[in-house]
């Protein structure tokens, strides 16, 4: 289940990401690497993390995820190894919340999705998109606290 979805303004970020282009399957293992990684060259550079991680697919995925596993931080990252430096451009974006296992997280999107369909159908959407993760497992062991923003920016 998804809240009723509303525009808001999305501001700009500085961000340091991983760029994975993997095969859906994949995505449960290669993620939390890729976070650690992430996490691990933000602390050596003693770069401040200013919220919450995210997913930002550049297309929706499919078979294969074309996503960047991102944080917002204070100052741009020093790129090594797979860690780059870069800026999410301010959007105007459609936006909801899903409250739930991450199981369900496809089932919430083609809600989203449908509610899009149905009400902002005049709406032209960028092909990108991301899923901003406000409380995860790292802040709750429990799926049922999980709480995921969903973000479709408009073109």
């Amino acid at each position: 289940m998804i809240t009723t979805p509303e525009i808001v303004s999305s501001p700009e970020q500085t961000v340091a990401y991983i760029h994975l282009l993997i095969p859906g399957q994949e995505i449960a293992t290669a993620l939390p690497a890729a976070l650690n990684e992430l996490r691990d060259t933000l602390h050596d550079q003693q770069i401040a993390i200013t919220g919450p991680w995210y997913s930002w697919h550049l297309r929706c995925p499919r078979e294969t995820f074309d996503v960047r596993i991102t944080m917002p931080i204070a100052r741009a990252v020093q790129p090594t190894g797979r860690v780059e430096a870069g800026t999410r451009e301010a959007a105007t974006v459609l936006r909801t919340t899903y409250t739930g296992n991450y199981t369900s997280l496809p089932g919430a999107w083609g809600e989203f999705h449908d509610w899009i369909d149905k009400n902002s159908s005049h709406q032209k959407l960028r092909a990108d998109l991301w899923e901003v993760y406000l409380v995860c497992p790292d802040t709750s062991p429990s799926p049922t606290d999980w709480l995921t923003e969903m973000n479709r920016p408009i073109a």
